[in-house]
């Protein structure tokens, strides 16, 4: 009975930790925590200065409690600790920053939103019908299989709550969520079918301790049968105590007896005087009763004797078929925890040899995704040059029309002084030696009416100036095939002065005449760089500058951007600062995220700062942006001296 009992432990056990398993592969519960953290990021609580977030659940879904407690174990929100309250009906609710309920709660979402109506909760319902009454509802839509949500900003308000403008961005997001349900999917289809083959063999298992369970029975009959046997031995023993009892009691009486008859002897021997005769006569009588008692004494000490030599017997005997009994029930456990043993390290091989198995196919799949994803990181940053470079072409073929406009004027003012020479070479070759005075005359005056001196003196002026417009343009060019062959250069020794001057002139259209650039460049040593790619971060950085200027109020003072490169501890400094909007706090962490734009739609990819950190962090360096003590903000590139 006692090894049934273990088994069926065991067998529980094992059945908790599959269950334990299959509800951690639950994917479903992973979507609603993963969006509801999305929403919670993009939710500003106005009044709150705690530094711990917490979420309160109700449900009594295990799966969703466990997920929101790993969430809170793995990230923060907003720089805030998150720290799950568990709340197992309505009544028990206190006041968290969010309250999630399980949709088995929506009979009582209006007595729970009443309950907390005057604190700054954001309330997240799941498959709620009336819209009036929510806040954020997360819903599951059977056409697209993907789960979304939606929300009722007045009501979010009303709360002391706003929802950023990029809340609206999630909404679009059901496609991603429906390629990591159908993923989930998968994934759970094929722990169904693990499932199936576990539930397999543990009926095997099963029929094979209901076998044990047979011969386990069948032992404990034999077991049984010899209690039994047992017990008719004490009974028979305890029959046999009752006898001997029995004969002590007559004993006791015959002895009784005896005693009689000797006051009976004595009290007759008293009287012998009076009868002689008779006593002697008796004598024989008294004798043969003496020693028929003696006798009839020890026949009944040698039965008691066999009595207890016989209960010895049968003591000795109950105790080795107890032993035995102990002995067989010790041996049946061993074998029994040695099968189970047994069968449990053969279960946990087989299981390691298929994760090993799955592992192996994981990793190939990374490897591939991680091929994948690196091919997409070089389109991307293509897609981004590509980008910035249509931004400047406009700029930049009319920057190059500057120069050029000076090398088309200079190229005129020469050909009006060659003309003008060769007029006056043609009058001086018709002069001879019999020339009037009066040519001569004529021919100064001509000099004088083509204004050959001031010509003359004009020309290395127009040289100098269409020279600079070469210079200008050749700069312009260089600058442009360096920005546009990034992706195929190698390291190598260049000057980030040169990289910052470049990038200047790349965004030299962008800049109107009312922003002020103020440029101070340090003393700094070649580095091994990627110079194309470097330039185009500047570049992303001015050109943030550039559009925050713009959208910033400039009437009390003049915009300016300045840019400032030092060498500190064998570490370079580029630091670029403005006089835009600055940057949200909130943004701040954000900003280097993919995808992560403030700008309208259309006008970003928002992979212009991601692309940028991934190029610092190519060069062993960082990138991080502060916002200034007065107006604007400033972005920091460190990168170290030594970054070969």
């Amino acid at each position: 009975m006692r090894i049934q009992n273990r088994l069926k432990i065991v067998f529980v056990l094992l059945l908790q930790m599959l269950s334990s398993w299959l509800y951690s592969q639950n994917l479903p519960e992973n979507l609603k925590v993963a969006l509801a953290y999305n929403i919670c990021k993009e939710i500003h609580w106005q009044n709150d200065t705690s530094t711990v977030f917490t979420i309160g659940i109700l449900s009594t879904n295990q799966v969703l409690i466990d997920k929101f407690v790993q969430l809170s174990n793995s990230v923060k929100l907003n720089n805030k600790v998150i720290r799950p309250v568990v709340f197992s009906n309505e009544y028990l609710i206190k006041a968290t920053n969010v309250l999630y309920i399980d949709q088995s709660f929506n009979t009582f979402f209006p007595a729970i939103q009443k309950k907390i109506s005057k604190q700054n909760t954001l309330v997240i319902s799941e498959e709620y019908l009336v819209p009036g009454e929510i806040m954020i509802n997360i819903k599951f839509e059977p056409k697209t299989r993907a789960y979304t949500f939606e929300y009722n900003r007045a009501n979010i308000l009303f709360a002391g709550m706003e929802p950023t403008e990029n809340i609206i961005a999630l909404k679009g997001s059901e496609i991603e969520i429906r390629a990591l349900y159908l993923q989930a999917k998968k994934l759970w289809d094929e722990q169904q079918s693990v499932v199936a083959a576990l539930k397999k063999q543990s009926d095997l298992q099963n029929m094979n301790i209901a076998a044990q369970n047979d011969s386990i029975f069948q032992m404990k009959s034999i077991i049984d049968s010899n209690n039994l046997k047992i017990q008719r031995q004490i009974l028979s023993l305890t029959q046999k105590d009752s006898i001997s009892n029995a004969l002590n009691t007559r004993i006791n009486r015959q002895h009784s007896e005896l005693q009689s008859s000797l006051s009976l002897t004595k009290k007759i021997m008293a009287e012998r005087n009076a009868g002689e005769t008779i006593i002697r006569s008796q004598d024989s009588t008294i004798e043969v009763q003496i020693n028929l008692s003696e006798s009839l004494t020890k026949s009944i000490l040698k039965k008691q004797q066999e009595l207890l030599d016989r209960n010895r017997e049968l003591n000795e005997k109950e105790n080795k078929i107890q032993r035995q009994g102990n002995w067989l029930i010790f041996s049946i456990s061993i074998s029994l925890i040695i099968i189970s043993v047994i069968l449990i390290v053969l279960r946990a091989y087989v299981l390691i040899k298929r994760s090993k198995q799955k592992i192996a196919e994981q990793k190939d799949e990374l490897q591939n995704t991680l091929v994948q994803l690196q091919a997409t990181q070089q389109q991307l940053i293509q897609s981004e040059k590509m980008a910035s470079l249509g931004i400047f072409i406009a700029g930049i073929a009319h920057e190059i029309n500057n120069p050029l406009n000076f090398i088309s004027t200079g190229v005129e003012g020469l050909e009006k002084t060659i003309h003008k020479v060769e007029v006056l070479n043609n009058e001086l070759n018709k002069l001879t030696k019999a020339s009037q005075p009066e040519d001569i005359i004529r021919l100064l005056d001509l000099k004088d009416e083509i204004k050959f001196q001031r010509t003359m003196e004009a020309s290395p002026k127009i040289l100098e100036n269409i020279k600079t417009g070469i210079n200008r343009t050749v700069a312009i060019a260089n600058g442009l095939r360096l920005y546009a062959r990034m992706d195929k250069e190698d390291k190598c020794f260049y000057d980030i002065n040169q990289v910052v001057e470049t990038a200047l002139l790349l965004v030299k259209p962008q800049i109107n005449a009312q922003i002020a650039i103020e440029v101070n460049l340090g003393n700094l040593p070649e580095l091994m760089i990627f110079p194309g790619k470097l330039s185009q971060v500047i570049v992303n950085i001015l050109s943030n500058a550039i559009d925050a200027i713009k959208n910033a109020d400039t009437s009390n003072e003049k915009p300016k951007i300045g840019i400032q490169t030092k060498i500190i501890k064998n570490t370079v400094f580029i630091e670029i600062s403005d006089t835009g909007t600055g940057i949200p706090n909130e943004i701040l962490t954000k900003l280097f995220d993919p995808f992560f734009t403030t700008k309208p739609v259309g006008k970003g990819t928002g992979l212009g700062m991601s692309i940028s950190q991934s190029i610092v962090e190519s060069h062993k360096g960082k990138i991080y942006a502060t916002n200034n003590l007065e107006k604007g903000a400033t972005f920091t590139i460190e990168i170290p001296a030594n970054t070969d």
